[in-house]
């Protein structure tokens, strides 16, 4: 089971040693790959979104599978713990 943790926050940074210190408290869920990123809102006042994850490989073992994912046509992003298991039909 990986784990997840997000914040947002409104007219202060978010810190990026607190999405590691995040990250680290959710080891016991994904011991085998971790990421995080802070995203810019761009609003007035200035919101900042932040997204931290560790993730337990099952199926694929590859670093494809590393998140936070940035899709690089939209640019949108997604952090998200999912295992599809009928992907061989798929």
């Amino acid at each position: 089971m990986c784990g997840i943790f997000g914040i947002v926050s409104h007219g202060s940074a978010i810190s990026p040693d607190l999405l590691e210190r995040a990250a680290h408290s959710l080891g016991h869920r994904g011991p085998d790959d971790s990421g995080a990123v802070v995203l810019d809102g761009g609003t007035a006042p200035p919101c900042q979104l932040g997204f931290a994850h560790t993730r337990l490989s099952i199926i694929d073992l590859s670093p494809l599978g590393h998140q936070p994912m940035q899709d690089p046509v939209t640019g949108n992003w997604i952090v998200f713990n999912d295992e599809t298991y009928n992907f061989r039909e798929l």
